[in-house]
C-alpha cells in the first residue's frame, strides 16, 4: 500500500501529520521573526542611547532573548545593560497563552553608576509578574510596601525607608520619561547595578525618542547627587 493510500485508509494519521507539519512551520518561521525583530530592536535602542554610550558587547540569551552592553558610558553611567524578551512567536500553544494572558514583549535596563544612592528601593506594578517577584522579595527581606501613583499608575513602593524613597521618586517623575512607558518596575540600590528599569512593550521606548535618553540621563545624575 502506497503512502497517499494508506493516509486515506487512515484519516487520524493524515490529520496528525498535516499538525505536526504545520506546527514545525510555524516554529521555524516564528523563530526567524523572533531574531530579526531582536536584533533589530537593540540596534534601535542603542542608536536611541547614543548620548549614554557607544553599542558595544551583544549576545543571544535564549529564543527572543538578547543583552546588549553599551560602553564608553558618560559619567555618572560606568556601564549600561540592555536586556530584550520577546513573547513567543515560535510555539503556538505558548503563543495562545500569551494572548490569553495579555503577556506582552520586554525590555530593562540595568545601569552602573560611580557613586551608589543612599535610598533603596522599588517600585513596582503589582499586577505583572516583575512585580510579584519583587513583593515577594519584599517579604523576605523585611521591607515596607506602600501604594503610590506614578505616572498616572497604581504601583507598589518597596523601601526600608519609603518616606526618602518617595521623595526621591518625584525628582525622577518629570516630563522626559513619558506616560506612555510602561513601567513595570524601576529600582535604584545602593550596590551595582543602582539604576534598573523595566517596561512593557519595547516600541513605546522608542516611540518616545529623545525624551527617554534625556529621562535616563537625568536620572542618573539625580541619583548620583543622592549619593552617600
Amino acid at each position: 500500500m502506497s503512502l497517499p493510500e494508506a493516509l486515506q485508509a487512515n484519516p487520524l494519521a493524515f490529520l496528525g501529520i498535516t499538525i505536526c507539519i504545520v506546527l514545525l512551520g510555524w516554529y521555524l518561521v516564528g523563530r526567524e521573526i523572533e531574531r530579526q525583530q531582536a536584533i533589530r530592536l537593540s540596534h534601535a535602542v542603542a542608536a536611541l542611547l547614543r548620548a549614554v554610550g557607544s553599542e558595544g558587547a551583544f549576545r543571544w540569551l535564549g529564543p527572543g532573548r538578547c543583552e546588549l552592553r553599551l560602553k564608553h558610558t558618560r559619567h555618572p553611567f560606568t556601564g549600561l545593560r540592555i536586556v530584550i524578551w520577546l513573547r513567543s512567536r515560535s510555539i503556538l500553544p505558548i503563543v495562545l497563552l500569551d494572548r490569553v494572558r495579555g503577556r506582552s514583549d520586554l525590555i530593562a535596563f540595568a545601569a552602573d553608576l560611580a557613586v551608589s544612592p543612599r535610598v533603596q528601593l522599588e517600585l513596582v506594578d503589582p499586577r505583572s509578574s516583575v512585580g510579584q517577584r519583587a513583593l515577594r522579595r519584599s517579604m523576605r527581606s523585611g521591607w515596607s510596601v506602600v501604594d503610590l501613583s506614578w505616572k498616572g499608575k497604581d504601583l507598589k513602593l518597596i523601601s526600608p525607608d519609603p518616606t526618602t524613597a518617595e521623595r526621591l521618586l518625584r525628582t525622577l517623575d518629570d516630563r522626559y520619561l513619558p506616560v506612555e512607558a510602561n513601567v513595570l518596575r524601576l529600582a535604584v540600590a545602593d550596590r551595582m547595578p543602582q539604576l534598573s528599569l523595566t517596561v512593557a512593550r519595547p516600541q513605546s521606548v522608542l516611540a518616545a525618542g529623545r525624551s527617554f535618553e534625556h529621562w535616563l540621563l537625568r536620572a542618573g545624575d539625580k541619583l548620583a547627587s543622592w549619593a552617600a
